[in-house]
């Protein structure tokens, strides 16, 4: 989970707050954001590409996949190279998001949370419909990869 602490703090939450995602098994990763959002996505970028990397290097049989919880544009140039190089991308965007269509058109597979996961009958913009999920049935949980962020990116999650 990537998060700054110091804005948790603040905010009200406090080590207790954190103490069940520790014991979950979430790795906590404090990302001082110095008033800049740029901070959580460099560390994201490049937490997402050495994960890919480290997966194709042990098993060039077996593709990883990345799953982005994010309806931010910035992530599209990401998804794009790693599409190039074989990484099958997953976005999911939240229905209060707007998503920027250029991240939706550079991954393999986007995703309303609500109406494609939830099943919630909610007015979502065109997406992309999820005909590429079934090749991804055959990585196992330690060549999948799951990032999330909320609209704020203050607070992202990885899961492995």
């Amino acid at each position: 989970v990537y998060f700054d602490y110091q804005k948790y703090n603040n905010a009200g939450g406090g080590p207790h707050d954190c103490s069940g995602l520790d014991l979950s098994g979430f790795d906590l990763v404090n990302t001082p954001t110095r008033n800049s959002k740029e901070t959580l996505d460099k560390k994201l970028i490049a937490d997402v590409l050495t994960f890919a990397w480290d997966c194709s290097a042990r098993n060039a049989n077996r593709k990883p996949c990345i799953v982005l919880l994010t309806s931010d544009g910035d992530y599209a140039y990401t998804l794009a190279k790693l599409r190039d190089r074989g990484v099958m991308s997953i976005v999911m965007f939240g229905k209060d998001c707007s998503v920027a269509q250029i991240l939706v058109d550079n991954a393999d597979v986007a995703l309303s949370f609500e109406k494609d996961i939830l099943m919630d009958p909610v007015d979502e913009p065109p997406h992309k419909q999820p005909e590429a999920v079934s090749s991804a049935s055959n990585l196992s949980d330690s060549e999948t990869a799951t990032r999330s962020s909320d609209n704020n990116n203050e607070f992202r999650a990885v899961f492995f």
